[in-house]
């Protein structure tokens, strides 16, 4: 089935022999770097462009710091005049750009003035006065008479009734299938998860790598492209992932599964198998120039996640200083993951042969019949023949002996700071209440909503001047706070620390309770996808929660009231004396700051 390997495969893409500025203009259009505004000269960066734009700033800044330069911002508005003498200068130069001439509605200060010298002695006055009143109307808050017309649910409008979980355990020989029988209108939603529990220490690390090759290298009858078109042509898609499910009342207990996820109509399951089986069985995972190509991939977009979404990196950080989960999750996709895809691909050369021998290796430990587990989704229609298609996959996998090694984490608190080239810091305290005694309760979810909206939105937010801020707190007891592109450091630690002391104060009336509430339930009542359902009941069957335990949050989010609110400060405050953080952000303000960390390291 091989093809041409020249054969253009994106024919809306133009050559860029023939065309290079439309060939750029297409790659970077068809990758959604970019997206056209409707004014001319002006273009949007997405997500992922934005990103690679930091990245090129941070990387410049770092060069040019190092060789004693220092950055400018030119003017967002630049003078006709400068442009003329560019044109002057460079034959051929003409600027694509807007020109303002206009304030509004009026022409730049010319009419402006021209509309104060047209007014009366009085009528300028009025204007004065009219604009001081609308100042203070829009300062001015609501009354409490005005705000309670405004129609507002009662808690007894809100259904009691937690929602379901969907597992049926079945079994195909020695093979456990948790089946999710829903109605998915003919679409069967796959989950094979192997467990990876006799991995090596040393081993482990290579599962982020592995998941990521697999799919993306040729196998015996396909080219990776083929493979892609193939698998796309009669399925919603085959990903392999590396899953960690934590259990809801122990945060040292957790399973590690390398799963592989797959969603087609029912008559096209027995096909999913046949590409699974196929990569399983003949990827080719020593193509030294093919996984060049997906190292480089994985630790530039590594490089974008840090820079764009840091605060996910420095919460994981944190909470693997104690947190079997987070700690696993830190080796297979944090900074001790990045650092490894860096060193891969500087010495590419000579760590290429140890990377094929660690990807094969990894392939015996968790490819087996005995570490396979399924989660299916479907009506009892789709579950037909599922077994068999099981039963085949199972004699295709690796049986030689093995000598497994368990991993064993290591919990230090570091409190580590990372110096990047940007700007802004991502701020995490974290902590367990559970080691300090205290228990779980529906009240901490209506919790995490007051900070968002009330506490750490002011302080963070409104007066830090960061752009968001986050907290969670987990039935095993996990917790954090968490501040987004902060241009704070210590007084954002401050504000965290201080948090017992505003939940002691908080005050409510029952309509602002009822709000809290609201909010809260409408988290849990997100309508959800027939696949979103499977997910959820699959998570749930491996973290223990049962539907009973659902029951009791959503009764204890119901009836709360500012006392119970109240109860949560002294749980808060032995998370924050738990000490427990990690920064990123800039290397002048963490230099700033270097007394406040046990290590300091560079990042990007």
């Amino acid at each position: 089935m091989a093809q041409n390997s020249n054969k253009k495969q994106v024919e809306q893409i133009t050559d860029m022999e023939v065309d290079f500025a439309q060939w750029y203009t297409d790659v970077c259009k068809k990758a959604e770097l970019i997206d056209y505004s409707s004014i001319k000269g002006m273009f949007i960066y997405r997500p992922y462009g934005y990103a690679i734009w930091e990245n090129i700033q941070a990387v410049l800044d770092r060069m040019f710091k190092e060789t004693g330069h220092e950055n400018v911002y030119m003017p967002v508005l630049i003078p006709e005049s400068l442009l003329q003498k560019e044109k002057d200068h460079v034959e051929g130069f003409a600027p694509e750009c807007a020109w303002v001439t206009m304030g509004g509605a009026e022409e730049l200060e010319e009419k402006l003035a021209a509309y104060k010298a047209s007014l009366s002695p009085k009528e300028q006055e009025k204007l004065v006065k009219d604009t001081v009143h609308l100042k203070e109307y829009q300062d001015s808050p609501e009354s409490q008479e005005a705000l309670n017309t405004i129609p507002l649910l009662k808690r007894e409008d809100i259904s009691r009734k937690a929602g379901r979980l969907y597992n049926t355990e079945k079994h195909c020989q020695d093979t456990l299938i948790l089946h999710h029988d829903l109605d998915t209108n003919g679409i069967g939603y796959l989950e094979l998860l192997f467990d990876t529990k006799q991995v090596p220490e040393r081993l482990v690390p290579y599962m982020g790598i592995l998941k990521s090759v697999l799919g993306y290298v040729d196998t015996e009858n396909f080219t990776y492209g083929e493979l892609s078109n193939e698998i796309n042509s009669r399925s919603g898609g085959i990903y392999f992932g590396v899953q960690v499910f934590g259990n809801a009342w122990d945060n040292k207990k957790t399973v590690h599964m390398l799963g592989i996820k797959a969603k087609a109509l029912y008559q096209d399951i027995p096909f999913v198998f046949r590409m699974i089986k196929e990569i399983l069985g003949t990827s080719r995972l020593g193509d030294e120039k093919r996984l060049y190509e997906i190292i480089a991939r994985m630790k530039s977009r590594q490089q974008m996640s840090m820079a764009s979404a840091g605060h996910s990196t420095a919460v994981m950080r944190a909470l693997s200083y104690f947190s079997e989960t987070a700690c696993f999750q830190e080796k297979v996709a944090g900074i001790d993951f990045y650092r490894l895809l860096d060193d891969l691909e500087k010495n590419f050369q000579e760590r290429k042969e140890g990377l094929i021998a660690a990807l094969k290796e990894l392939m015996h430990y968790i490819f087996r019949p005995e570490n396979l587990m399924v989660s299916y989704t479907s009506d009892e229609a789709g579950y037909h023949g599922l077994e068999e298609e099981i039963r085949e996959l199972k004699a295709g996998l690796c049986t030689e002996e093995i000598q497994g090694e368990p991993a064993v984490s290591v919990f230090e608190v570091k409190n580590e700071g990372f110096q990047t080239s940007g700007q802004v810091q991502y701020v995490a305290a974290a902590g367990n209440f559970a080691e300090a005694g205290y228990h779980y309760t529906g009240a901490l979810r209506i919790l995490k909503v007051m900070l968002s909206y009330e506490y750490l939105w002011m302080n963070i937010r409104v007066k830090g001047g960061a752009y968001g801020c986050m907290s969670s707190f987990r039935r095993n007891g996990d917790s954090f706070l968490v501040s987004y592109r902060d241009p704070n450091l210590r007084k954002t630690l401050e504000v965290f620390q201080k948090t017992g002391d505003f939940i002691r104060s908080f005050q409510a009336d029952e309509r602002e309770m009822t709000k809290y509430i609201i909010g809260t339930i409408s988290e849990l009542d997100t309508p959800l996808t027939p696949s979103a359902k499977g997910s959820m009941s699959l998570n749930a069957w491996f973290s223990q929660v049962k539907e009973e335990d659902l029951q009791q949050e959503r009764e204890q989010i119901l009836d709360a009231d500012p006392q119970d609110i109240r109860n949560l400060a002294e749980l808060v405050d032995a998370v924050m004396k738990q000490n427990r953080f990690c920064v990123i952000g800039s290397e002048e303000k963490l230099q700033q700051e270097k007394e406040l960390f046990q290590e300091m390291k560079y990042l990007l």
